[in-house]
């Protein structure tokens, strides 16, 4: 319906995809509530802790306009390994055709 990759295996890799980047967000939640003991605290410190592997995960910036101090994060990012999954799945073995008067 919005021009994903039309096959059954396709979707369910896709699910799998969302659910674990969901339940590794939601083992983040949990560690840092069970680590500070009180929920405004854990909650003041998702943020901070959570953006760096937004930020530096792929989905907002190339991997070479990363800097250099930044690097490891990029490879500790379950954002990161998701996204990649989902990209794979989606443009896999995807053949682009373009007419020649659009080509610069």
């Amino acid at each position: 319906m919005i021009g994903l990759k039309n096959s059954v295996s396709a979707f369910f890799i896709a699910v799998l995809a969302s659910i674990g980047i969901s339940w590794s967000s939601t083992g983040l939640g949990w560690f840092l509530s069970a680590w500070t003991g009180d929920v405004r605290i854990a909650g003041a410190l998702t943020a901070p802790i959570i953006m760096p592997f937004f930020l530096f995960g792929g989905l907002y910036q190339y991997d070479s306009s990363t800097p250099i101090y930044f690097v490891p994060v990029k490879y500790i990012s379950w954002i990161r390994y998701g996204f990649d999954m989902l990209m794979i799945n989606e443009f896999e073995g995807l053949e682009l055709e373009c007419d020649q008067e659009l080509l610069l």
